[in-house]
């Protein structure tokens, strides 16, 4: 089924970005850092509710970022999206596609890898996907 899940967003651009997947009929939701320790793939199916929160400390740098996570789009669902998005000024630190490989990670993992990989773009004077 598809979804969004949106992480650090504010409440003005959730708005936003509830009101464009509300018009695709996409559901979103926004995660509260309490549940950035929980896999990817328990936020998808709603377990992470069940889950007790960890005292395990974020790094701030992680939770400022505002990160989008599309689950289970078609190529052309997500063109339309991400065509909305633009169109709106939503603008977005970062914007990741769940995967096989990247389901059980946590976010603060996702983010790090897509710091990561952000930054190697950067010093090998590539311009990022993201």
């Amino acid at each position: 089924m598809e979804k969004l899940l949106l992480f650090g967003i504010n409440d003005s651009d959730y708005c936003l970005i509830e009101r464009i997947a509300s018009r695709l009929q996409m559901p979103c939701e926004r995660i509260s850092p309490l549940y950035y320790h929980c896999r990817l793939e328990d936020i998808v199916s709603g377990k992470y509710k069940t889950l007790p929160a960890s005292d395990t400390k974020i790094s701030p740098m992680l939770t400022s970022k505002r990160l989008l996570v599309m689950c289970h789009l078609s190529d052309k669902r997500m063109d339309k999206l991400l065509f909305e998005l633009r169109h709106a000024q939503i603008s977005l630190d970062y914007k990741a596609v769940l995967t096989p490989s990247n389901s059980s990670w946590t976010i603060p993992k996702l983010l790090l890898e897509m710091h990561t990989e952000k930054e190697a773009y950067a010093n090998n004077g590539a311009k990022p996907l993201s």
